[in-house]
């Protein structure tokens, strides 16, 4: 990872912590992969660093790059006419954001990207991308999983807003969190992570009101299920937090 930043915001995750997170990503994988090529890797990647609430991504830009976020939480999303926004889906460290860049160069993006904490990404251009991730198979199962995975997030929202209750919404993204999380080692062992999400974020991705998602967080904490406190989000019981996302 290149050691000239462009910082944009004040305060940055550790760039150590970051590199170590990069190499979560299918691009740069780590393992069996061919290390020649992450050498590669590491000196064509520009790294960025942006406040939260700064615009990576614009809907309908060309895409010319794809990004490893490596610090900090973003999320896709469009906005509407009138102002009203939509989250499709929470970005973590490790994802791998615009894989259409990689199969669709030059085409307009389809979602915006936005830092909801601050963030530090590496950007690749799409051709060398491609080609790098292209370089071996181990590579190539990693993309697939990582497109399987927003699929999957995506598909998980649709269903959400047209058949889930306002608690089997919010039921189910908290278990969606926790297991992108938990895979990554980012959950404690009392069963909490850093959680930068406002309810304003979560009614814009559940398609119900911060004061709905006010009550049901309540509700969830009164049956003592999970609960959010200073930026921690912890679940107590995912068995029963389960069972309400099933149910509901």
């Amino acid at each position: 990872m290149n050691t000239h930043m462009r910082h944009e915001a004040d305060q940055s995750p550790p760039l150590e912590s970051a590199c170590r997170v990069c190499q979560l990503s299918p691009v740069r994988g780590q393992g069996s992969v061919d290390q020649a090529a992450n050498r590669a890797c590491v000196r064509n990647c520009e790294t960025r660093s942006l406040a939260a609430g700064r615009t990576l991504v614009r809907e309908g830009e060309p895409l010319h790059q794809l990004y490893v976020l490596c610090a900090g939480w973003a999320f896709y999303y469009k906005q509407l006419p009138d102002g009203r926004r939509q989250i499709a889906a929470f970005l973590l460290p490790g994802d791998t954001l615009m894989l259409e860049a990689a199969y669709f160069p030059s085409f307009p993006a389809p979602f915006s990207v936005k830092a909801l904490s601050s963030i530090v990404v590496c950007g690749f251009a799409a051709a060398d991308a491609m080609r790098l991730l292209q370089g071996s198979e181990a590579r190539q199962q990693e993309l697939y999983r990582a497109r399987y995975q927003l699929m999957q997030s995506l598909h998980s929202r649709l269903f959400d807003l047209g058949r889930r209750t306002a608690r089997g919404r919010l039921a189910q993204l908290v278990l969606e969190l926790h297991e992108r999380l938990g895979s990554r080692g980012m959950v404690h062992d009392d069963g909490s992570f850093d959680f930068p999400v406002r309810q304003e974020h979560l009614a814009d991705a559940l398609g119900l009101t911060a004061v709905y998602i006010n009550r049901t967080l309540a509700q969830l904490r009164r049956e003592g299920l999970m609960t959010i406190e200073n930026g921690r989000l912890t679940v107590f019981d995912a068995p029963a937090l389960r069972q309400v996302a099933q149910e509901e």
